[in-house]
């Protein structure tokens, strides 16, 4: 909520700062509602944002309820991925050729859950991504109810042993697998052994993804901060597509610098040189950019 008094406010700065680098590494969106006429700081003047009447208090809280509601966690106002072209074609050859599950390494914030989200947009388009964010997720039982809550399945509310959650994991997979979705296991690097290996609860989800011909055609994706080893067996070879996310090339750099520090992007009146200047010198990072 964007006004005068924001815009004067120490701690609102500091904030808008740590909001605006977690929404580069897609961990965050904004949704921008002003309260007066202040004027936008540059770094959000790219971002569509609503203007509330405050004179109908009723009236503003109803649009802003009706915003939030009717948001899409996908969209955004402008559009944050920047090319990865060869890697989606890479994917979609494997995809084609039975592919089950994909991984996808790289080092934070270089764009790898970006690339999941926007390889399923483009391939998958009736399909709906759901995201299951492993780094707060500490053991079996606790996946059981993170994907029982996405795909809004039922399930008991304890399990006496970890075998049993193994159960239940191998059933809400292979549900997953007869629904309109597409799985993306988020960060599996403390699902790893110190040698970089699956450890047994992650095998428990790629053994069974690897084993169920219904991910034919929707393949389930992972990422990682980390290397993985996967085992070595033919079924895992065969099943199993490997992307190692490197550095964007400097124009595309220079384009995603364009898409968020320029409040005039929209026009084209930009220095690209400059841009491209900063571009070299950012080594391809995302978030950087």
């Amino acid at each position: 909520f964007w006004s005068k008094q924001a815009s004067e406010s120490a701690w609102v700065k500091a904030e808008l700062g740590a909001a605006f680098m977690q929404s580069c590494a897609s961990k965050c969106q904004f949704l921008l509602f002003l309260l007066d006429d202040t004027v936008l700081p540059a770094i959000l003047q790219p971002i569509k944002y609503l203007k509330l009447n405050m004179s109908n208090l009723d009236a503003a809280v109803t649009e802003v309820v009706e915003c939030i509601q009717s948001v899409d966690s996908q969209t955004t106002s402008q559009d944050r991925f920047v090319n990865r072209l060869h890697e989606i074609g890479d994917m979609e050859h494997s995809i084609n050729a039975n592919c089950k599950l994909i991984a996808i390494t790289g080092i934070s914030g270089i764009g790898k859950h970006s690339l999941a989200l926007r390889t399923t947009s483009v391939l998958f388009s009736n399909r709906k991504p759901i995201t299951i964010d492993l780094r707060n997720i500490g053991g079996l039982p606790e996946l059981c109810i993170e994907i029982a809550a996405a795909l809004k399945v039922k399930i008991r509310d304890y399990y006496e042993s970890n075998d049993a959650a193994k159960d239940e994991v191998e059933y809400l997979l292979e549900y997953a697998s007869t629904q309109n979705v597409i799985l993306i296991f988020k960060d599996v690097k403390g699902w790893l052994t110190d040698s970089a290996e699956i450890s047994s609860n992650l095998a428990c989800i790629i053994r069974k993804v690897v084993e169920t011909d219904l991910f034919i055609g929707a393949p389930v994706f992972i990422t990682s901060t980390r290397f993985i080893k996967f085992p070595q067996e033919a079924n895992y070879i065969d099943s199993i597509h490997y992307v190692r996310l490197g550095a964007l090339e400097e124009a595309h750099t220079a384009s995603a610098i364009k898409n968020y520090l320029y409040p005039s992007f929209r026009s084209g009146n930009y220095d690209y040189l400059k841009t491209l200047e900063v571009a070299r010198k950012i080594y391809g990072y995302p978030v950087a950019a």
